[in-house]
């Protein structure tokens, strides 16, 4: 190996030891010293900047790399993953192209290329990428976990089967346990589905995806009470109307009803998140405000029509007053909407976090 060889490994050592500064002082000496060598120089710096976290700078060496050694592999292949991580899958395609092209072995760049197809909707040209990528190498969890990403729409049952195989072969594979999760929530199975998360959790305590699909289960809970509640003050008319004791005992079982519903539609949250999801569960005003001040106009008309009901019993009529409860449920009833945008920008930005 040549002295520019063993100093190119070495950079690539560091940027894998998260060595950054020292990676890319290093590279930028042999940009110096070798700058008839750009082409392997600039896809080790494309590759620190990336790894990084950089893509714009990342993308901007990945172009240079191409320029420099058109027939390289490695240029078109980080070109590619850069523009990816820009959110620009479109673009994307051609250098990954070139990349599976250029070198007929390595998978990366197929897998890659079966990714940015999906995005693009391209699903049979992506089925293909991901294929070849399986037969370059069948023991790659990446791989099949690029086919599970195929399929996660189109096929759940065999992107199932696929990101189970990521597993087997990488038990410690973040997006295949994610993915798989995400597909049983998809398909129903919620307990499920909130076991895999909790566990995509534990390995990953920064994860953002687990955590929002947490709050739309609460969320869902909430709707669930919205809708009890507004047949509660239906009902609750019906029954001031016909004695004021009547009253009290159907806003006490609808109370008992609304128990049910937070018990059971948060069981598998407090099951499988640590300390009973005490720490989320606290955290969850903060990430959805407009959902917690819903929450909070329920609260309130429940109590207003506990209220409402009591007084009937001591002042003649005054059960009636547990109707204005429906000025809570429309206030949160707007709430519910305002927060569907919201939501959206949300799962948009974890999406492409």
């Amino acid at each position: 190996m040549s002295d520019l060889g063993r100093q190119l490994q070495r950079a690539n050592e560091l940027v894998s030891l998260g060595r950054d500064s020292q990676a890319m002082d290093l590279l930028l000496q042999l940009l110096r010293t070798h700058p008839g060598e750009s082409g392997p120089i600039e896809v080790c710096l494309a590759r620190a900047h990336l790894v990084a976290g950089r893509a714009e700078e990342g993308r901007e060496h990945a172009l240079r790399a191409v320029r420099a050694a058109p027939s390289d592999y490695g240029g078109h292949l980080l070109l590619g993953i850069a523009l990816h991580m820009l959110q620009r899958p479109a673009e994307a395609v051609e250098p990954l192209t070139v990349a599976t092209r250029l070198d007929l072995d390595d998978p990366d760049a197929p897998q890659r290329l079966a990714q940015v197809l999906t995005d693009l909707g391209r699903l049979t040209e992506a089925y293909a990428a991901a294929g070849e990528a399986i037969r370059r190498d069948p023991h790659s969890a990446k791989n099949h976990f690029a086919m599970g990403y195929v399929l996660h729409e189109s096929n759940p049952a065999e992107a199932m089967r696929a990101y189970r195989t990521a597993l087997e072969l990488d038990p410690h594979h973040s997006g295949a346990k994610h993915n798989l999760a995400g597909v049983a929530i998809q398909g129903g199975d919620w307990a499920t589905g909130t076991r895999g998360m909790a566990a995509v959790l534990a390995d990953s305590p920064q994860a953002q995806s687990p955590v929002f699909l947490f709050d739309q289960r609460l969320v869902s809970v909430l709707a669930w009470l919205h809708w009890l509640m507004f047949g509660g003050v239906i009902g609750y008319g019906m029954a001031a109307s016909v004695h004021p004791a009547g009253a009290l005992v159907w806003v006490l079982a609808l109370l008992g009803v609304g128990a049910v519903i937070v018990l059971r539609g948060t069981k598998t949250l407090r099951a499988s998140l640590p300390q009973g999801g005490g720490r989320y569960f606290a955290g969850f005003p903060r990430r959805e405000r407009i959902a917690a001040i819903w929450g909070g106009l329920l609260g309130a008309g429940w109590l207003w029509l506990l209220g409402s009901a009591i007084t009937g019993l001591l002042v003649t009529d005054g059960q009636w007053a547990g109707l204005g409860a429906i000025v809570f449920l429309f206030l949160g009833w707007i709430l519910s909407w305002v927060r569907v945008p919201l939501a959206r920008r949300r799962a948009e930005r974890i999406r492409h976090g």
